[in-house]
């Protein structure tokens, strides 16, 4: 390639775009870097991340679709199977076998958008600085940040009579220990008059985990990213 090539220069530079690269960035990106002379600029933050971008209607709906946007790479073998840039990314190990995001975003997208709050008092060995700072606020000036909501049973009545809703309900009650059954605060859209304007409401079709082909999920390009390139 004998084009000439533009100098990138950057103050941080992050590795990943999931969870952490996604709220590094948005944190990042506000504060001002005074230069040598005094002078004041934004700080130029670059977020790196492998695969691609998946826009909605790029998603795989059903098993026919999803080969291409699978690769696979077994334990202590060097060989990929699969396109390089497949969104879902399998590691078979003798032990563990973790499924994660592949492309920008990272893994949020194929978590069908789950906000579950962590029992951090089941933690014997929590460090004291993390009991005294994660506590209930913490968490949820987070899903606040990630547009989480537990509006589904409310604005989606159809959605409690889902066969795995119903299913799930039926293992809370069974599992005894005072179980519970409750909606997980998800971020997704659940209705047109529910958060961002911009992002169209849920339509039930159950492609969560493989990617949402209508645009309903709030993942990480609607709201951190999108935070840290704003500012």
């Amino acid at each position: 390639d004998l084009r000439p090539r533009r100098e990138t220069v950057s103050d941080v530079l992050i590795v990943g775009s999931g969870y952490g690269g996604g709220m590094a960035a948005a944190e990042l990106a506000g504060p001002e870097v005074v230069e040598a002379d005094g002078t004041r600029r934004p700080a130029r933050i670059c977020v790196l991340e492998r695969g691609k971008e998946y826009a909605p209607g790029m998603f795989a709906s059903s098993l026919q679709e999803l080969p291409p946007h699978v690769r696979v790479r077994r334990a202590n073998q060097g060989e990929t199977v699969g396109p390089l840039d497949a969104l879902l990314d399998v590691r078979l190990g003798p032990d563990l076998c973790p499924l994660t995001g592949n492309g920008r975003g990272g893994g949020p997208p194929i978590t069908a958008g789950v906000m579950a709050t962590p029992k951090l008092h089941d933690c014997r060995r929590r460090p004291a600085a993390l009991a005294r700072e994660l506590d209930e606020p913490f968490f949820a000036a987070v899903r606040r940040q990630l547009g989480a909501t537990d509006r589904l049973a409310q604005d989606h009545p159809q959605a409690r009579d889902l066969a795995k809703t119903r299913g799930l309900r039926e293992l809370a009650e069974g599992a005894g220990k005072g179980a519970q059954f409750r909606p997980a605060a998800i971020t997704v859209q659940v209705a047109a008059d529910a958060g961002d304007p911009d992002v169209p409401p849920c339509t039930l079709c159950g492609d969560c985990m493989t990617g949402c082909n209508a645009g309903a999920e709030k993942s990480l390009g609607t709201t951190l990213l999108r935070q840290a390139w704003l500012q």
